[in-house]
């Protein structure tokens, strides 16, 4: 049986890197053959504990493959589009906007399917001129029994407070301070609400 190469941010902290290394892991606890090649994007690197020891043993792991799985922007795909022409090639991708750039679309249709998590995208995608076949697939999540996840208090927030909750990476493409206007226009000091955000600065300079 044919594998898979699988190339994507595995061992990076950003939310690209768990969809990666979910999907990685997924398709090797199905017993299916793959292999890994990761990208990185950043300096950031979570403890990944025993998930961490499987994904360093499938690096270069030498099987026979032909699908090719890239797990990053659009911009990223060309490398494997022009030197693994004889694979079939699966860009996974994820983006916020209502808008593609026009080189993404382009790279888009370079690729021999797209897949995207998300209806939205779907949606996205196809207004702004991608003809490559797209095909939704959701993130791959072990959803754990939330009946044994302890209690997660915050000091300040109220028991009956209405919360908020917002994870990304700290970064100017995420709009941070869009998001803290339109949370501080809309509510006063005294009502019972309350705004977390779970993030994180990234490495690159200028924002």
């Amino acid at each position: 049986m044919s594998g898979v190469k699988y190339i994507g941010p595995v061992f990076d902290g950003s939310g690209y890197a768990e969809a990666a290394r979910n999907y990685v892991l997924s398709i090797y606890r199905k017993g299916y053959p793959i292999t890994l090649a990761p990208i990185s994007f950043e300096q950031t690197r979570p403890d990944l504990g025993e998930d961490g020891e499987i994904l360093k043993s499938l690096i270069d792991a030498s099987i026979d493959y032909d699908k090719i799985i890239v797990h990053s922007t659009p911009d990223l795909w060309a490398h494997w589009t022009k030197f693994e022409t004889k694979k079939h090639i699966i860009g996974y991708t994820v983006w916020e906007t209502s808008k593609l750039h026009p080189a993404w679309t382009m790279a888009c249709n370079r690729v021999n399917e797209v897949w995207l998590p998300c209806d939205w995208n779907m949606n996205v995608f196809r207004d702004s001129g991608v003809r490559t076949p797209l095909y939704k697939i959701p993130h791959a999540i072990d959803v754990p029994d939330l009946d044994s996840v302890p209690n997660f208090n915050i000091d300040g927030v109220g028991a009956n407070d209405y919360l908020f909750y917002s994870i990304f990476q700290w970064q100017e493409r995420k709009n941070p301070y869009g998001l803290l206007a339109a949370y501080t226009a809309a509510f006063t000091g005294v009502d019972d609400v309350c705004l977390v955000l779970k993030t994180y600065m990234h490495d690159h300079a200028g924002d």
